[in-house]
């Protein structure tokens, strides 16, 4: 099972992506990323990352499956969270995309995101 640790929920990923992670791992289930405190410590942000640990490793208990978890978001809480998961043996990996930026007749710059695969860290 994939657990989807992203501010994105996989209702709205990509056809691509939806075919992948069914392929790859049968089942998704959204766990939205949690708010983090642009003024939190790092030894809060630790905190927060184990509380999250201790979740997953209590869902993981519960259905006896193994799991693999899409760790994006705010950079200081993703490098905690996968550090610690890791350290547990659950494999944590992030949506590779390619960007291609286009120019409109307005000047403005958009960027859209191809997934492509899902990478482990």
């Amino acid at each position: 099972m994939l657990i989807n640790l992203t501010h994105h929920p996989s209702a709205g990923w990509p056809a691509a992506m939806k075919i992948a992670a069914e392929y790859h791992y049968k089942q998704v289930q959204d766990w939205p990323f949690p708010a983090v405190d642009p003024l939190a410590s790092t030894y809060a942000i630790k905190a927060q990352a184990q509380a999250i640990v201790l979740q997953i490793l209590e869902f993981q208990l519960q259905i006896k499956q193994e799991l693999v978890i899409l760790v994006m978001g705010e950079m200081t809480l993703t490098y905690q969270l996968v550090r610690l998961l890791k350290e547990e043996g659950i494999t944590c990996v992030a949506s590779a995309t390619e960007r291609v930026a286009k120019m409109l007749p307005d000047g403005k710059r958009i960027s859209e995101f191809h997934f492509k695969q899902f990478r482990e860290y």
